[in-house]
């Protein structure tokens, strides 16, 4: 008797909706619903007049799973969020009604299972985009980051293809469909149209793709999920969807459609499914001039033990000395994204494609057939068998014999001969680096930095200090730049100095226009007055550093210092101590400290200060004073060094400086890692290292000048008795006659 009952009031409750919104789709969605027809008519009751229309939309033309599933509070709040992400949107009175019910307001993309996305991604991501002007860049700001800020990457790895974003973040995997279901539900989240298009089979090479189309300023543009591209409509596979057949549904390009149409959209993970519609958008995708019409597809994959691999790759005629040259795609790219090359249409030409570098690479001659498109596969050897390879280990080894040897409190393991043999024989001093970094990154030498980079802490001996990291904008090639900011307080209670710290996460302004970049926010590791400059600061920063490049992808050459107050002191002394291990340094609000500052070994640093002529306190506005005429005196007899800038502010006291945007001017600098010329004042027994040179015998009041031209290296000293300069095949040539002058002697000797 219940369900008769219910039947007959679907039918009342249908009829009166009749009326509202009419079409012959929109009859039934009761009754499809089945035993779930509670929740509907739950969902239609109390729906706010004005989201009623949309509501019907969506029950008119939804699947007849999600009316059988989906409850009165999942549809509810899908309407509510929906409508608001309209509404809050610049461009939202712009997107014309069929483009947002269709490509804004549906819950789901394909036949994915359904979850809740919408409150969670406003959330997450509404501020990344609240300065974009339009649909577009919105767009592309989330293709920038959602996919850090999720955790998830491509992976061939993933349980299944067509994943919901709570399946593929639980993972931190997902196919190509995973992720562009994950970028347009961010887009649909905070208003952008967006809707997932692709291809079943491409024409030209095996494999299929799906990525992302967003409504932006009249019209479709698309885009790579995860893959973000300077521009909209850029893309690695504009090429093969240019090659698209259009009427196909196995080779032609569809997007997927809310509203019934009379296409479906091809799924290849679920064949048989023709319940989501399609709309075939072949004819958008431009042909692409890359390859000529008459020229030859070159497609070329590198693997090593079965894995894709991305090495350098360069394919030229046989005999030739120019070429072309590219990179092929590693596990992290789309099984389909492959390097491609252009080639001239010539049956007789014969071609060399060689990839790889040094020792490990391998090349294969190649001449093309008939078929104007083909795909080469090579081999490189397993890594383990080569030159690198055993480098590498042997390394390892070394660097877990000296972790043995500092736990035992005993001397370091000597340099083996068989060790330096390797080295010798790799011939190059960068590949040499690179597998030296690598070797220690993997050793149980710095275990300990891992367990620390883990737990945002670092440690130097007794003391600890915790740190935040946020990242900025997009990582530049190379590695992150970072900025270290030093909190103001010190001699204060806990309490206070911890408020200080969590002010000075946010006290610098961000500025991802500048470039991406960590900004790390730096607990001093006590609550003295002098807790950023004293003895136990500058190692423990230095190893901070180190931490950061071992296992933050942090580019060494890319290092910032920065402070306020309390912190500026710390930068004005841990600056000129290890200046070696910055690009850039500013302090703002403090003064340099008599004994702990010196001018001198700031000759190769960008430093600047900045202090209001009003701020007296400690002296402070006479000492910045001195500072700066004895930079200036420091310049003027050497006018290649020292490039500081002095910034006092006039009608400015100690708080409120104009200081919170100036980290663009600190960005733009890259360290000067080898500097020809140097001049060391040693300020404490601790720090034993200045660039190139070091010391066992620290100590105050001590100096050392040095200058390295025409591989002739002069040195004069003050106080110190013992000195290594730590050469590097950047600086100086090992073969040839290297020159030492000291102590008014000149001689030569060997390297």
């Amino acid at each position: 008797m219940r369900n008769c009952l219910l039947a007959l009031l679907a039918l009342l409750v249908s009829c009166s909706l009749r009326a509202q919104q009419p079409g012959p789709g929109e009859r039934g969605y009761l009754f499809r619903a089945g035993a779930n027809a509670e929740q509907i008519l739950r969902a239609l009751e109390e729906a706010p007049e004005q989201a009623r229309a949309d509501l019907v939309f969506l029950l008119t033309h939804m699947r007849r799973s999600d009316l059988e599933s989906l409850s009165a509070e999942f549809l509810l709040e899908n309407v509510e969020l929906a409508r608001k992400a309209r509404a809050e949107a610049p461009w939202g009175p712009s997107i014309p009604e069929e483009v947002y019910r269709n490509a804004v307001l549906p819950h789901a993309q394909v036949d994915e299972p359904r979850d809740p996305w919408r409150a969670d991604f406003r959330r997450r991501f509404l501020p990344l985009v609240a300065k974009a002007a339009t649909p577009g860049e919105a767009a592309q700001i989330l293709n920038r980051t959602v996919f850090k800020e999720l955790g998830v990457r491509y992976s061939t790895e993933r349980k299944r293809a067509n994943q919901s974003p709570r399946e593929s973040i639980e993972q931190g995997k997902a196919s190509c469909t995973g992720l562009s279901i994950i970028l347009a539900d961010a887009c649909r989240a905070v208003g952008v149209p967006a809707r997932l298009a692709g291809v079943a089979s491409w024409a030209k090479k095996e494999g299929n793709h799906t990525w992302v189309e967003i409504w932006s300023e009249g019209r479709w543009h698309y885009m790579g999920a995860a893959e973000p591209a300077e521009r909209l409509n850029e893309a690695w596979f504009a090429a093969d969807a240019a090659a698209a057949v259009p009427g196909s549904i196995e080779k032609g390009v569809f997007a997927a459609s809310y509203v019934a149409s009379d296409r479906h959209f091809p799924m290849v993970w679920s064949p048989e499914d023709r319940e989501v519609a399609g709309i075939e958008v072949t004819s958008r995708y431009a042909p692409s001039d890359s390859i000529e019409p008459d020229g030859i597809r070159l497609m070329v994959r590198v693997r090593r033990a079965g894995r894709r691999v991305e090495v350098p790759v360069r394919v030229e005629r046989v005999a030739a000395t120019a070429g072309l040259e590219g990179r092929s795609r590693g596990e992290e790219a789309d099984t389909n994204d492959i390097l491609e090359f252009g080639l001239p249409a010539d049956d007789a030409a014969s071609w060399r494609v060689r990839a790889g570098e040094g020792s490990g690479a391998r090349s294969i001659t190649w001449r093309a057939g008939e078929a104007r498109s083909e795909l080469i596969e090579i081999e490189l050897p397993a890594e383990e068998t080569l030159l690198p390879g055993k480098i590498r280990a042997r390394l390892g080894a070394w660097f877990d014999e000296a972790f043995k040897a500092i736990a035992a409190g005993s001397t370091l393991p000597e340099e083996p001969d068989d060790l330096r043999a390797l080295l010798r024989a790799e011939g190059s001093d960068r590949a040499v680096r690179r597998i030296a970094f690598d070797a220690l990154r993997s050793s149980t030498l710095v275990a300990d930095r891992r367990a620390e980079f883990d737990r945002k802490v670092v440690r130097s001996g007794e003391h600890e200090s915790a740190y935040t990291l946020k990242e900025v904008g997009d990582r530049p090639e190379g590695g992150w730049p970072l900025v270290i900011a030093l909190h103001g307080g010190g001699g204060a209670p806990k309490k206070v100095n911890d408020q200080q710290w969590r002010h000075m996460q946010i006290y610098y302004r961000d500025h991802p226009e500048a470039g991406g970049y960590l900004y790390l926010a730096l607990r001093a590791p006590n609550d003295t007055w002098n807790g950023f400059y004293d003895d136990y600061v500058y190692p423990l920063v230095e190893r901070l550093i180190a931490t950061l490049i071992l296992f933050g992808d942090v580019d060494p050459d890319r290092v910032h210092v920065i402070g306020y107050s309390h912190g500026g002191y710390g930068v004005f002394s841990i600056a000129p101590k290890i200046a070696d291990r910055f690009a850039a340094a500013h302090a703002s609000a403090a003064a340099p400290t008599d004994g702990e500052t010196s001018a001198r070994p700031l000759r190769n640093l960008p430093f600047s200060f900045m202090v209001g002529e009003k701020d007296e306190a400690y002296g402070r506005i006479e000492r910045c004073r001195r500072f700066a005429a004895t930079l200036d005196e420091l310049k003027r007899k050497d006018p290649r060094g020292w490039p500081a800038e002095y910034l006092e502010k006039s009608g400015f006291g100690h708080g409120g400086l104009p200081d919170r945007d100036i980290l663009p001017t600190l960005l733009v600098h890259r360290r000067d890692l080898l500097p020809d010329r140097l001049d060391w004042e040693l300020t404490d027994a601790t720090v034993r290292r200045h660039y190139w040179l070091a010391t066992d015998d620290p100590g105050k009041k001590r100096r050392v000048r040095a200058e390295i031209a025409d591989n002739r290296l002069q040195v004069e000293t003050d106080g110190i008795g013992e000195l290594r300069a730590r050469l590097d095949a950047r600086l100086v040539d090992f073969d040839r006659p290297f020159r030492l002058a000291i102590a008014g002697e000149e001689r030569v000797v060997e390297l």
